[in-house]
Formats: C-alpha cells, structure tokens, sequence
C-alpha cells in the first residue's frame, strides 16, 4: 500500500483513507467463508487524521460535515443489465376449456351433391292450346260443296296453291200449255264447266258460290212458262271479286211454234291471278218436235242441255198437255290442295 494511508477492516470490507480521497473494495477472505450478505454501511472519515469512526450499519451515520465526510459502501448500485434468457420451462397442465366463441360467417356454398333418383311421376295437367294445323298430307285432300248456297273455304298449312273446279247450275226446261195448239217446252242449258289454279297463302280465307238450278216453267191454260236460269258457281278471295265463275245454263222456252230453241249453254270467266287449266265444252238445251197437223202427243219436248244426273245438266221440257218442265240440277264446286 501507499505511505501515509491506513487500513480499516470492519465486517470483511477494506476502507481506504488519503486525504479525502476513499476507496472501498471487498477483503481478501479464504475461499471456504461464504460472501456475507449485502449490507448498507456508512461512517465519517476526519479530514484531519483520515480516521473512520462513527460506522452505522443503517446507512445514516450522523457526522460532523465540518470536520469529516460522510461515506457509505456496499449501498446496492444501478440495476445491472438483463441476462440471458434461460431456457423454457416444461409446459404446465391444460386449463380448462373456456365458452364457445361467437359464431363465424358461413362458408362459400359447396359443390352440388348427385342428383338424386326420380320421384314418383306427378298428375296430368291440363291440355295445352291446339298447335298450328300440319300441312297436307300425301295426296289430294278435295273439298265438294255440292249444296246451293255461300260457303268460305280456309286454305290448310303448307299451301300455296288450290286446283279449283266450278260447275254452274243447269236452266230450268219449259213448260206445255193445256191447249194443244199453244206449243210445248223446250230442254234448259247446260251449266258452264272449268278448272283453274288458284295462287294462294295458309290461312287464307276464300269465298265460294255454288249456284242453284233453274226452275222449270209452269203450266198454262192457253200459254206455256218458259223455264230459270240456273245460278252462277264461283270462288275467289274474301271481299273481292270472283276470280273462277261458271255461270248458269239458260232457262228453256215454250211457244206456239215449231222453231222454239233450247236455252243456252253457260259461260266460264277467270280473273287474274287465277290462270284456267280446263274447259269443258257445254250444251244448249233441246228444241221439242211439233208436228204441224197432228195430235200433240205426236210433239217431243227438248231435252235438257248435257247429261241427265249430272251437276249442272239442264232440266227437259214438259212432255205432259199442261205440265211443267223439269228443274235443272244444281251445280257444284271442287277445291283441291296441290
């Protein structure tokens, strides 16, 4: 040590006195005496002698600051720095399980499952509206109106044009008077007879006209009826005009003569766009034979124009001293898809 400073040693602690300089550090101490534990230690050191006296283990020596100064040693320092983390320690027993959380949001929807198998078939249920007629089928499917009288015609789906066959009705035959000498009826004329093609769109409406025979006329007592005309037969489009028409034979005549004529024969007309395809020539009713000079049963009538039965054949005059002459058969109409 240095000259001129001296040693204290109280409860294993060095102080060392120069001046008013002071160290403290711990006192060499075997190695088998274990460290004492930490204590507060204070005392005065006289400025003048460097003596310590006065040591408190409480930390408060009560010193005369004009003579001395107070020291303290083994006063607990500033907190070291941290040490090393040491290692883990074993994980301790579960606790016990705490509530149910609040519900989360749903999920995105999954996949589709297989479908399933089917279940038991379900009553009918109601018809539904008819569907649109289908067009024709194989072959010609021909619409006769045969029965005097206006008819309309609706064209089947799938048609564009109509083959249309018109017949006019037959004239009435003439009558025979009472009187011999008035004279004796003459035959009707024949019906007009033809085919046309008619241009034509599904669902058209068309107007049909069969027309009616004449009548035969009647008897008199002095003079002779002649017979009617027979009706018109015609088809065409709805609220326009005809576009096929076969018009009606001429009623026959009766007259004191020996030159009474047949009515006449009828006559066909066709209007664009219809375009004619067949006519069939048609006869005028017949002239009777009178016998001048002898009994009026000896005098023929004269036959109908065309053949007896058929549409549109003229009525025969009367063969009878006041009868009347035969009525003349109606006429007819025939439409055919195509």
């Amino acid at each position: 040590m240095t000259v001129g400073k001296q040693h204290l040693v109280a409860h294993g602690l060095v102080v060392l006195v120069a001046g008013t300089g002071i160290g403290i550090g711990a006192a060499d101490a075997p190695a088998s005496v274990p460290a004492p534990a930490p204590v507060t230690y204070s005392g005065c050191v006289s400025r003048f002698g460097g003596l310590l006296y006065g040591v408190s283990t409480s930390g408060s020596a009560n010193c005369d600051l004009r003579r001395s100064t107070k020291i303290t040693w083994n006063a607990q320092g500033p907190a070291g720095p941290q040490g090393a983390t040491g290692p883990q320690g074993a994980t301790g027993a579960s606790g016990p399980q705490g509530p149910p959380g609040a519900q989360g949001p749903a999920g995105a929807q999954g996949p589709a499952g297989a479908q399933g198998a089917p279940g038991a078939q379900g009553p009918a249920g109601p018809q539904g509206p008819a569907g649109p007629q289908g067009p024709p089928g194989a072959g010609a499917r021909a619409a006769v109106f045969a029965t005097p009288g206006s008819y309309t015609y609706s064209v089947p789906a799938g048609v564009s044009d109509l083959l249309v066959e018109v017949v006019g009705g037959g004239g009435g035959g003439g009558g025979t008077a009472s009187d011999p000498l008035s004279g004796i009826g003459s035959g009707g004329g024949q019906g007009a007879n033809a085919e046309a093609l008619v241009p034509v769109t599904a669902g058209q409406s068309l107007a049909v006209l069969v027309g009616a025979g004449g009548v035969g006329g009647l008897d008199g007592s002095t003079t002779c009826a002649n017979g009617t005309t027979g009706g018109s037969s015609s088809v065409g489009y709805v609220g326009a005009s005809a576009l096929v028409q076969a018009s009606g034979g001429g009623g026959g005549t009766c007259a004191p003569s020996t030159s009474t004529t047949g009515g006449t024969a009828g006559s066909v007309a066709i209007a664009l766009p219809a375009t004619g395809i067949t006519y069939s020539p048609v006869s005028p009713g017949g002239s009777p034979k009178i016998y001048p000079g002898a009994s009026s049963t000896s005098d023929t009538p004269g036959a109908g124009g065309g053949l007896p039965g058929f549409a549109g054949s003229g009525g025969a005059g009367s063969e009878l001293l006041g009868g009347s002459g035969n009525n003349g058969n109606a006429g007819v109409v025939t439409i055919r898809p195509v």
